[in-house]
């Protein structure tokens, strides 16, 4: 029996969402060692799982409130056997060698986390690139392989057994803000950014979904913070609301700079990305006013879970 290299846990909603991931996952070298770890409201929603799914290594459906995507990660997770464990999303496609470099990258030295290179899956438009480089220019695949500060909470692999470790406490660490990565760090965890391991992520391109998306990250980030958070911390960071954007821009500056004369991209989105770290700011500012993210929250998840609805593809593009 070949073991297990890696678990892939996805969250999703039906069996056609997770589609275009599976077809991915079944091109990888490494694919029969790869666990799928599938986090979805009912087993009844992905029916259609075992074909879809064939040759695969192990398949594993995990039953739970997805409209929680932190809990339903942690979920996830809980129930994975892997050595390894990769975060994913239903509109993140993994190059054919991606698991194998990861297994590769984990075995040559004392890592705790990988974050792979993350490039443009839509890169016709302003929106998808501006969108793209506010999320993900700190691991862009144009930038060089070296030790990192912090992966991304999504798109990132970790070894399991240091997950595992935070117990009950990991739900609120993956939820959408910096806490996971300031625990690792704690832990003294180490991030290695490995660009060869290639994956390219899908980018809302809807002006209107777009600056929803960009606020409600804001939003979300603050609405978490606030309930860990005392009253002096909020007053805090209410009052500098107003700096949180060029903060956030200086830090994703070089990625982009550098992506932006690699794509050979107008240096115009700049602005478009600044502009996008303003409307998150804005959204930060929402949340620490203490204005509920309940609607948002539901919306953000439909985002994550059908992005490929709102990325403006050409028409025959398929993933």
């Amino acid at each position: 029996m070949v073991s297990l290299a890696l678990s892939y846990v996805v969250v999703t909603d039906t069996c056609a969402t997770i589609a275009p991931l599976l077809s991915h996952l079944r091109r990888q070298s490494a694919v029969e060692r790869i666990e799928l770890v599938l986090v979805t409201p009912s087993r009844h929603a992905i029916d259609e799982l075992p074909a879809a799914a064939a040759g695969i290594g192990r398949v594993v459906v995990v039953e739970a409130d997805i409209n929680n995507y932190a809990h339903a990660l942690a979920q996830g997770i809980h129930k994975a056997m892997g050595p390894y464990v990769f975060l994913g999303e239903t509109h993140s496609f993994p190059d054919p060698r991606f698991v194998e470099t990861l297994m590769r990258t984990f075995a040559k030295g004392d890592w705790s986390v990988v974050a792979p290179g993350i490039g443009n899956g839509n890169p016709s438009t302003h929106w998808s690139w501006a969108a793209y480089l506010c999320d993900y220019a700190c691991w862009s695949s144009a930038l060089p392989a070296g030790e990192c500060a912090a992966a991304p909470i999504y798109n990132a692999a970790y070894r399991l057994s240091l997950l595992q470790e935070f117990g009950a406490d990991l739900e609120r660490l993956l939820a959408r803000s910096d806490s996971l990565p300031r625990a690792l760090q704690a832990r003294g965890a180490r991030t290695l950014f490995e660009p060869t391991a290639r994956l390219a992520h899908v980018n809302i391109a809807q002006p209107r979904t777009w600056i929803d998306e960009r606020m409600l990250t804001g939003h979300l980030v603050a609405a978490h913070r606030t309930r860990i958070w005392g009253a002096g911390w909020r007053l805090v960071y209410l009052l500098a609301s107003p700096l949180i954007a060029l903060v956030l821009f200086r830090r994703v500056l070089p990625g982009a700079w550098l992506t932006i004369r690699r794509q050979r991209l107008s240096p115009l989105l700049l602005l478009w990305i600044l502009a996008g770290m303003v409307l998150r700011a804005w959204g930060e500012f929402l949340g620490y006013l203490g204005l509920s993210a309940t609607d948002g929250e539901r919306r953000m998840q439909d985002y994550e879970l059908h992005k490929l609805d709102y990325a403006a593809l050409p028409p025959g593009q398929r993933f």
